[in-house]
């Protein structure tokens, strides 16, 4: 058994850790439960029966959180336990395909890779990660309504943290998003392109008086199956978005220079 007590952050950083460990368990026939998913197990059936959620969750999070640390600073190991950290930790290769064979496995950390299994496993975690199906039918309503369009195009503002985050370098402004959508439209020439805006910050109709958008204030799942369910998408290097490229096997771009302007050979599949 593989036990995950670890939480990187907001939603799309944990499905990302959490898929890993799942494509890996997957793969290896081993069960996987992960205690760092507390947050966000009420928005998944997978999860949702689960225990291991709300305040009962972060209690027991943190529980194990600590022993795991401790059994690692220590350098606990034997045939029975292991705690292991995340650090360009490959679930591939050999030496710790065998290492996690062990009974039970305590994991730590951000920095376990297994893209090849996520190429691999896309459909079973796809499904897995499929949210309450209330989410998805808010969002179906929205793409329906939006059906008198040639092309939906997704696009991630991410404001808020990440005025702090790699000290603002993405904090872009709108009018910058604004400029990128005009760029985007051209690429399409006459056809008929709606945008679809998430973000977590307060926007409106108003921010984007040349452009057809569709803006809303909706629950973070129901904005990430709107991302997924579009024809393309672009916004900033974020997780959130590469999730939904990935969910969804919708071509995204990921804005780096906002002097570039972009192909559609720039918007690629999420696949690892």
């Amino acid at each position: 058994m593989i036990i995950l007590a670890y939480k990187p952050g907001q939603l799309a950083n944990c499905i990302f850790l959490h898929a890993q460990i799942l494509a890996f368990g997957k793969e290896h026939n081993v069960k996987v439960v992960n205690f760092g998913f507390y947050s966000y197990a009420q928005f998944f059936p997978t999860t949702s029966g689960s225990i291991l959620k709300g305040k009962t969750g972060e209690f027991v999070y943190k529980s194990v959180f600590y022993v795991t640390r401790v059994l690692y600073k220590l350098r606990i190991f034997n045939r029975y336990i292991v705690s292991l950290e995340g650090k360009n930790f490959s679930l591939g290769s050999p030496e710790n395909i065998k290492k996690l064979s062990r009974n039970f496995i305590l994991l730590q950390g951000w920095g376990f890779e297994a893209s090849n299994l996520l190429k691999k496993q896309k459909s079973y975690l796809q499904e897995y990660f499929k949210p309450n199906y209330d989410y998805i039918l808010q969002a179906d309503n929205v793409i329906t309504a939006l059906k008198g369009f040639d092309l939906v195009i997704g696009v991630h503002i991410r404001r808020g943290d990440y005025k702090e985050f790699m000290n603002g370098k993405y904090f872009y402004s709108i009018a910058s998003y604004v400029a990128l959508m005009e760029k985007t439209k051209a690429i399409f020439g006459g056809k008929k392109v709606v945008f679809i805006v998430c973000s977590n910050d307060k926007l409106t109709k108003s921010d984007f008086p040349t452009l057809d958008v569709f803006v809303e204030s909706n629950h973070f799942l129901v904005d990430l199956m709107l991302l997924s369910k579009c024809n393309y998408i672009f916004g900033p290097p974020s997780t959130f978005s590469m999730w939904a490229s990935y969910y969804g096997n919708v071509p995204l771009y990921q804005v780096e220079n906002l002097d570039f302007t972009p192909t559609l050979t720039d918007f690629k599949i999420v696949t690892e």
